[in-house]
């Protein structure tokens, strides 16, 4: 484990390239000493695209890094801080939403359009050195010609169709996986526009544990028919016939409702199990503490992806991905 984690530091501060512009590591981002962040994302839900928004805030404020100045632009109206009081040192954020921005955006949520302008009228006002964007729908309503795209870190964009020169413009192209960056340099994105930022998480003083004392089960996170949500709780219910000790946790951030015969029957299992002992418990809206206690309990976290999700794989990968 302590092997893992000097590789994943290494990984995340460049220490493990020659040259310390080449593509891996954070510090593309920390060598800025005013940042915004736009996840395109909606702060009130716990998901892990909030997880991965708050974690990278709280990586970014570490005092290794010198805490540079984050602004951090919500797509909508913050209305509770279930992902707010996961932030370390909250009170050195500056939060922008849309109802008390500017009078050009009159709704609690943002279109991609009101995001892209909304980030156009922060900078001319803060003059950032550098602006992350997570979204693939606003990076589309940027033109190539945006000046604003030489701040732009563009992260985990999947699809170059139609946006290739708006990707090239951009300060740099932040990916998860070596998969993608590759997708990239084959697509022509030059190496020096392209770093890998891995999935940051908060370390924890916990030795891990790797025994299992029940058979207590449990995902978190989104319902999507990608994600095989329905197949997660069918097995479930075929392992609860088999034996009654078996026992799932559900911790729901939201569902996603595409398309329309997932949406039904993910809705008709969940009423289900609301309204009977199945062996099922459901929850929501939990913050992201309650919802770690329940993982560490857990015998068993599940995460089940169909290789659709991402074309990037090869036939091999997706099969292996599939099993």
């Amino acid at each position: 484990i302590n092997l893992i984690l000097e590789q994943y530091y290494d990984l995340i501060t460049n220490n493990d390239s020659p040259d310390r512009n080449s593509s891996y590591g954070i510090n593309k981002i920390i060598e800025s000493p005013k940042i915004l962040i736009y996840g395109d994302i909606n702060m009130n839900i716990l998901d892990g695209s909030t997880v991965w928004l708050t974690n990278l805030v709280n990586m970014l404020l570490c005092e290794a890094f010198n805490e540079p100045e984050i602004h951090l632009l919500s797509k909508t109206d913050v209305q509770n801080e279930i992902n707010l009081n996961n932030i370390s040192k909250i009170n050195k954020i500056i939060i922008h939403q849309p109802s008390t921005l500017h009078n050009n955006v009159k709704n609690s949520s943002f279109k991609s359009y009101d995001s892209q302008k909304a980030i156009k009228y922060l900078d001319d006002k803060f003059n950032f050195d550098s602006i992350v964007i997570r979204g693939q729908n606003i990076m589309r309503d940027f033109s190539p010609k945006d000046t604003i795209l030489r701040k732009v870190i563009a992260y985990s964009i999947h699809n170059l169709e139609d946006m290739k020169d708006t990707v090239l413009n951009c300060q740099y192209l932040a990916c998860q996986t070596q998969i993608l960056k590759d997708f990239y340099l084959d697509n022509g994105i030059p190496k020096s526009k392209i770093f890998i930022l891995p999935p940051l998480i908060n370390s924890t003083k916990d030795e891990p544990s790797f025994k299992r004392s029940g058979f207590n089960l449990i995902y978190t996170g989104t319902l999507k028919n990608d994600y095989n949500s329905i197949q997660i709780i069918k097995c479930f219910d075929k392992l609860y016939e088999y034996n009654k000790d078996f026992h799932l946790f559900l911790v729901i951030s939201k569902i996603y409702r595409k398309p329309q015969g997932f949406t039904n029957e993910i809705e008709e299992l969940i009423n289900k199990h609301k309204l009977g002992d199945h062996g099922v418990s459901i929850y929501t809206s939990l913050p992201k503490s309650e919802v770690a206690k329940m993982i560490q309990n857990a015998d068993v976290g599940i995460s089940w992806r169909k290789p659709s999700i991402c074309l990037l794989y090869t036939s091999d990968a997706a099969d292996d991905m599939q099993c």
